[in-house]
């Protein structure tokens, strides 16, 4: 399962549509100032995938503004099957909806079903609970059965994941690639006894501040030779008697 893209409308600050697109494979960052809507974005995505077009919970409750109006979220997903778009909104004629290529294949209580297999699937679904772990959060369970259910799919999907990544490095070939790596970077920086190895960018770096300390004593001592008082027959000392 690949991310694509998001759209949020009514969210919070986010009382007009926004979309945020260039999701690629691999690693993301999302940057920007503080108060300028990242946990929000992330408490909608959970909510997507967890919570019920029909909830009213406080989760809900929470992502609608202050001016009102029905949270409303879609994400583009590509999917083995193709190219498919999720959409929920709450409150104010609840929906949810999923497209697969254009073409609607499922609403309201057969959407949450496909939203449920695609977020449980061990091979479509991905480490579902790395998203879930949002600032601020400090459990997983919920107040309902039906959260606290969820939240333990959630933390069972995370370990897997994550069990799956450390099996997969600490083995084999990735393993061996990595520990190369790791050494090759490392012997332009140190010999294999530890010492600063000739021409690379420690060694450089070490003379520069080596010759930046030397210049450093000289100008120190500048200011005082030239405060110092004068002796008979200077030049200089003659230049300023006169």
């Amino acid at each position: 399962m690949k991310l694509l893209s998001i759209d949020l409308a009514d969210i919070r600050r986010f009382t007009t549509p926004v979309r945020i697109t260039g999701i690629g494979p691999g690693l993301n960052v999302l940057s920007a100032p503080n108060e300028s809507g990242k946990s929000t974005l992330f408490d909608a995505l959970q909510a997507l995938f967890f919570q019920p077009h029909r909830s009213r919970g406080k989760e809900i409750t929470a992502l609608k503004p202050h001016a009102g109006g029905a949270p409303t979220i879609a994400v583009e997903l590509d999917l083995p099957e193709g190219r498919h778009r999720i959409e929920k909104r709450w409150l104010s004629k609840p929906q949810a909806t999923v497209h697969r290529d254009g073409r609607l294949i499922a609403q309201a209580d057969e959407a949450e079903a496909f939203i449920t297999r695609l977020v449980q699937s061990d091979t479509d679904g991905g480490p579902a609970g790395l998203l879930w772990v949002r600032q601020g959060l400090t459990r997983l369970e919920g107040d309902s059965p039906r959260e606290r259910e969820t939240a333990k799919e959630a933390r069972r999907s995370l370990m897997t994941s994550v069990t799956g990544e450390v099996e997969a490095l600490t083995g084999g070939r990735r393993m061996d690639r990595a520990l190369a790596l790791t050494r090759e970077d490392l012997s332009r920086y140190l010999t294999a006894t530890g010492r600063p190895a000739k021409d690379g960018p420690l060694a450089q770096a070490m003379a520069a501040v080596d010759t930046l300390t030397a210049r450093q004593t000289t100008l120190q001592a500048t200011p005082t030779s030239l405060t110092a008082p004068c002796r008979a027959g200077m030049p200089f000392c003659a230049n300023l008697q006169t």
